[in-house]
């Protein structure tokens, strides 16, 4: 898949993030949302990696919660690895700071 090789790539996962800065509507980012929730896994190795950690954060900004749903379970039920990871402690981060009062519950229930 193009969207988990670009995502991946030093210079790729930029054009990926400038992808979803400049597109008007959220639902125009679904193949991405899409691409991410299509395996088991997808969204929590994503999270760990150097560059689609960034794809991830941007999206979760971008995305309303009801849109990036699955992402965000899958990342919630993961959450305590993902926060001493050198990489996916930025994804907990952001979901602390910006996730709904119920994912923040979940994540601090989790960690």
């Amino acid at each position: 898949d193009h969207v988990h090789e670009a995502m991946r790539c030093p210079h790729g996962n930029h054009v990926v993030q400038k992808i979803i800065d400049t597109m008007q509507h959220p639902e125009s980012l679904q193949f991405i949302v899409d691409a991410l929730a299509s395996q088991a896994l997808c969204a929590v190795q994503a999270a760990k990696h150097r560059y689609a950690n960034r794809v991830i954060n941007h999206l979760l900004k971008r995305c309303p919660p009801a849109q990036v749903s699955e992402i965000i379970q899958s990342l919630l039920e993961h959450a305590s690895m993902l926060a001493s990871h050198t990489f996916g402690h930025h994804i907990v981060r952001h979901l602390l700071e910006f996730g709904t009062m119920e994912q923040q519950y979940q994540l601090l229930r989790c960690i």
